[in-house]
């Protein structure tokens, strides 16, 4: 007898292709998710990079570290060190414009971390073919990257602990260079980083607001339930202290305020007790407040090209660095050709540290983006929002109390003595928020002070400083 077998070999086939289908899926993904860039090297070599993978380390925000003395403008400085197996490339990208009218220039490129230079390049820009440098002038928008193949005698001060390390802490700069004199002309600074990191706001943030929940529920139900005041006192001595609480975590963020140059991983980890210390806040927020601080805090570039005076000891001319048209080159063009990679930094706020420094409080609250002269402004707005908000709930409590009995819904009496001494209860409410933001408005007060900026927030800190030692006289 004959049987058929060719459905089965069909079939089997069918299934070999389709297990040889999913096998190939996450390699195709793989490959539809790369993102390749040729770019040049410093020594006119094409070199391919593929940029769509998260680097070993990469840069964030930048400024300029002349604070204001570079004749740039650059609206993004990306640093990249792109690290697997053997192979350990450099890449960078620049975004700018300038108003020097011609010049050639030297490019000095290096990577600090832990206090310690580990990486330096110094090089010329046209050997990388990056033609809106070579030269510079002030019609041609800056628009430069480099992919640069590193040997292992070059990346031997980096050490590969530090690409697993939370905050690492570490800045890359650039420096420029007039050939013609040998001056400084320009220098540029970003804050590195792996990716890891002990900053995790969502988490132990929302974890923190669980226990602050907790502690104020259990002590005002505990205050306001009871036929007396004896009664009151017996619940209220067993529950959870809202001070003590809230005073915890202020006094663990403000330890930054101490005048140090911190270790990143210290900001990082306080970061995550901003909230109950009213250091939290939307970029549009912060925004509305600059108008009153007189601090610019929405920038899209950094640098001092047609905003300062050329400072170089005498060692400029006005014939090599005379200046273009003010609005010349101004408004630098973003690149479209590198827009793939995820990571990449903003020009700082100004008033921020320089990053890849974390120095006193200013370095505390660049963990979470406030600027420091809009730090005693912030935290007075949460604190009248507070102080509003505890008066609506209990308030709306006893009226919700009301309400209840009326209906027949509540039948205890323990609630009497709250609902017939609300005034007592709200007065006694404000001076336990007052006591609670005695020492974060304080503090922020007396730094306003140091910081010397315009006359109105210095007076408003002026009057709650002296409300506030009033009341605690």
């Amino acid at each position: 007898m004959l049987v058929d077998i060719r459905p089965t070999r069909s079939l089997t086939s069918m299934l070999s292709l389709l297990v040889s289908f999913l096998a190939l899926a996450p390699a195709l993904a793989a490959d539809d998710d790369s993102k390749v860039i040729k770019g040049y090297d410093f020594n006119e070599t094409i070199q391919s990079l593929d940029i769509a993978p998260r680097p070993s380390l990469y840069s964030g925000g930048f400024a300029d570290c002349l604070r204001g003395g570079s004749l740039f403008n650059f609206s993004t400085f990306d640093v990249a060190y792109y690290t697997k197996d053997d192979d350990h490339t450099i890449f960078f990208h620049l975004e700018g414009a300038s108003n020097i009218r011609k010049e050639s220039l030297a490019l000095h490129l290096s990577i600090q971390a832990y206090g310690e230079t580990r990486f330096n390049m110094t090089y010329d820009p046209c050997k990388a073919h990056m033609d809106t440098l070579c030269p510079l002038t002030s019609d041609n928008r800056i628009s430069a990257f480099a992919v640069v193949p590193l040997s292992a005698d070059e990346i031997a001060g980096m050490p590969q602990v530090t690409m697993g390390i939370p905050d690492f802490e570490g800045f890359a700069r650039i420096q420029i260079f007039a050939n013609s004199t040998q001056t400084e002309i320009g220098c540029f600074q970003a804050v590195m980083s792996n990716g890891k990191t002990l900053a995790q706001a969502d988490a132990i943030g929302t974890t923190v607001g669980l226990f602050v929940i907790a502690a104020i529920l259990s002590s005002f139900v505990t205050a306001v339930y009871g036929i007396s005041i004896p009664h009151m006192r017996m619940h209220y001595a067993h529950s959870f202290s809202v001070l003590i609480v809230f005073e915890t975590f202020q006094y663990i963020f403000f330890s930054g305020a101490l005048s140090v140059n911190w270790p990143s991983v210290l900001p990082a980890w306080w970061s995550n007790f901003a909230w109950p210390s009213g250091m939290f806040a939307t970029h549009d927020l912060v925004r509305s407040i600059s108008s009153f601080t007189g601090n610019v805090v929405s920038v899209s570039q950094v640098g001092g090209a047609g905003s300062v005076p050329i400072n170089n000891n005498g060692g400029l001319t006005q014939q090599i660095y005379g200046r273009a048209d003010a609005n010349s080159g101004e408004k630098p063009s973003p690149a479209t050709d590198l827009a793939s990679y995820a990571w990449g930094g903003e020009p700082n706020t100004p008033g921020m540290p320089m990053p890849g420094t974390w120095p006193g409080l200013p370095g505390t609250l660049s963990e979470v983006n406030i600027p420091p002269a809009e730090a005693f402004t912030l935290a007075l707005i949460w604190f009248v929002a507070m102080i509003g908000l505890v008066i609506v709930l209990i308030v709306l409590f006893k009226f919700t109390l009301d309400l209840l009995i009326r209906f027949k819904l509540l039948k205890t009496d323990g609630f009497n003595y709250f609902r017939s001494h609300l005034g007592g209860y709200l007065a006694s409410a404000l001076l336990r928020t007052c006591f609670i933001g005695f020492f974060v408005m304080t503090t922020l007060a007396m730094y306003q002070f140091s910081l010397r900026g315009p006359a109105g927030p210095t007076a408003i800190a002026v009057v709650v400083f002296l409300l506030f030692f009033r009341e605690a006289l």
